[in-house]
């Protein structure tokens, strides 16, 4: 369905559901791993989500389906690492 007044697709359900689940999936990331290993990972607001102090690798926390997509990406995207997640099991947690 468009919207409109600009031309563009409105979200959908399942397209907000995805992005909370990504959301909440990084958000309890952060926090399992701030509390776990103070100072080590730090979140990065542009391209993969976080640089490891101890092994200076950044890392995506991504699934697999959007793996794909981001391995599409240039720059950093070619030779971070990934840690995946499955999306169902986010989304029915929250």
């Amino acid at each position: 369905m468009s919207n409109i007044a600009d031309g563009q697709p409105k979200p959908n359900r399942l397209d907000a559901t995805r992005s909370r689940g990504g959301a909440a999936a990084g958000t309890a990331t952060r926090r399992r791993l701030t509390g776990r290993h103070p100072g080590r990972f730090v979140y990065r607001g542009v391209g993969p989500d976080s640089l490891d102090r101890l092994t200076g690798k950044l890392i995506e926390l991504t699934t697999s389906g959007s793996k794909q997509r981001n391995g599409d990406k240039s720059g950093d995207y070619e030779t971070c690492d990934y840690a995946l997640y499955k999306l169902e099991e986010v989304v029915s947690s929250i």
